[in-house]
């Protein structure tokens, strides 16, 4: 691709150069011969003198000469047609791009419409050229005829009497008449050949301009189809490339997103993890709690009998005092107790709620992640669907 974006100046100023070409081919085609009017009126006078006769006849030989010209002209631009038939082919045979191939048909029938044209125009011009050797043999051969008769001599005189000179004189007054009218004839019929000759050779003419006209627009319509067709190249290969990039974009995206995942996984694992060592500490802890109920009714238990050994004998009073310091050491050991049971308890709380947050969180990232990767998969599913339409379509 690299390599036709950098053919592609060349190209572009060769067809400049051969548009440029055919523009000053067609300004010396389209531009008429500065002397046809007057060729033509000088063709259409009556009683030539020898030396307007030999004018006439320069003048046809200048009429011959620029016919000639236009016929040079004709094959240059028959020869530049070829050129862009050689220079389409080498586009059409360099160009592998599906858009072109779907064109190629049309362009391959275009391009034997043209040859067969070209080849059509051949024998045109063939024929124009031995139709105007044949004018000019028969021009050449009409001023031979003249002039072998403007040198023809006039019958002699001989010397004679006296009596026979205005006999003589009359003989050759009638001779000359006759010569006269004759040659007289022949200037008009040579005339009338002429014009019609050149008559005939100006609407050949005007018809082969009007053919190359046709030719001319035809190419350049044909340069701006495949100027288009190109632009629509490289507009689809752009296209193509930047399809290329935004999928390896997606892709390092979903690498990212998985590698994302992976880690919020662990994550997640590692809090599963912790939440079941808190769930363990939180079953000691009412293992414990159970046990010092149980301590606690025990003593409540002995606090009651030992009030009813109290009330049952005064002599136990000491034992009692010393029970009610037990008593009452056991009670602070006990709200002791009881204040770090509610200080655990209130750390256990607040370490759930902390952990219960974390892993409301922790689920709503999961859930975005998720739906994240959900739409990427999505977006990867559609852009490889579009890539294998794309491959397919360009196969």
């Amino acid at each position: 691709m690299d390599s036709k974006q950098h053919e592609d100046p060349a190209s572009e100023r060769g067809k400049d150069n051969e548009v440029a070409f055919l523009e000053n081919q067609g300004a010396v085609v389209k531009s008429k011969s500065p002397s046809n009017a007057a060729l033509l009126k000088a063709g259409l006078k009556t009683n030539l003198s020898p030396s307007e006769a030999t004018a006439q006849l320069r003048v046809l030989c200048r009429k011959f000469a620029a016919l000639t010209e236009k016929v040079k002209e004709e094959t240059k631009v028959r020869e530049a047609a070829e050129r862009e038939v050689r220079r389409l082919k080498a586009l059409l045979g360099n160009e592998a791009s599906p858009v072109v191939a779907s064109c190629r048909a049309e362009t391959q029938a275009y391009v034997r419409e043209l040859k067969e044209t070209v080849g059509k125009l051949k024998r045109e011009l063939r024929l124009e050229k031995e139709k105007n050797e044949r004018t000019v043999a028969k021009a050449l051969e009409l001023e031979r005829e003249k002039s072998a008769l403007l040198a023809s001599p006039s019958p002699p005189t001989q010397p004679s009497p006296m009596r026979a000179t205005s006999s003589q004189q009359d003989t050759s007054s009638s001779s000359l008449k006759h010569h006269s009218a004759w040659d007289k004839e022949q200037v008009n019929k040579i005339q009338s050949t002429l014009k019609l000759t050149i008559e005939e050779l100006e609407d050949e003419l005007s018809r082969k301009e009007e053919e190359i006209q046709t030719y001319r627009e035809r190419s350049q319509r044909d340069r701006a189809r495949i100027k288009a067709l190109e632009d629509e190249i490289h507009a689809r290969d752009n296209a193509q490339r930047a399809a290329q990039e935004a999928r390896r974009q997606l892709e390092a995206d979903l690498q990212q997103a998985q590698t994302e995942i992976t880690n919020e996984l662990e994550n997640m694992q590692r809090i599963h993890d912790q939440a079941r060592e808190d769930r363990a500490m939180r079953e000691t802890l009412e293992q414990q709690l159970v046990t010092l109920g149980e301590v606690n009714a025990a003593l409540e238990q002995r606090s009651r009998a030992l009030v009813r050994r109290l009330e049952l004998a005064s002599a136990a009073t000491q034992e009692c005092q010393d029970l009610k310091m037990q008593l009452r050491d056991a009670e602070v050991d006990n709200e002791t107790l009881m204040q770090t049971i509610r200080n655990l308890k209130d750390e256990q709380f607040t370490r759930e709620k902390d952990w219960k947050v974390r892993l409301e969180s922790v689920k709503d990232e999961k859930s975005q992640v998720e739906q994240q990767v959900c739409e990427l998969q999505e977006d990867l599913a559609s852009l490889q669907a579009q890539n294998s339409l794309f491959s397919e379509w360009m196969l």
